[in-house]
């Protein structure tokens, strides 16, 4: 691409929207590690109260800052692969 064509290209974006395409294209290459209850009960396809449940009997570990309950992703894929098959 020349110089003129690479100009063009580049006037025709403007700045506010090339940057949040990069930031969007940042947030999809890294996964998110932390999940809030609602999201890991979504991501596992559990009901919140199941999820609370499983926290209860200390199958799924969580951790806390302050008054906020963390769901690490690597645990929830941890508990994940420890399911039983269905049969």
């Amino acid at each position: 691409m020349n110089n003129k064509a690479q100009e063009t290209v580049t006037a025709a974006i403007p700045l506010g929207a090339l940057v949040e395409m990069v930031v969007r294209q940042t947030q999809q290459a890294t996964p998110k590690r932390g999940f809030s209850k609602k999201e890991a009960a979504h991501y596992l396809g559990l009901s919140e109260w199941a999820l609370d449940d499983e926290v209860r009997g200390n199958r799924i570990a969580a951790k806390k800052r302050g008054t906020t309950v963390i769901f690490d992703r690597a645990e929830l894929d941890r508990f994940f692969d420890y399911l039983p098959e269905r049969v």
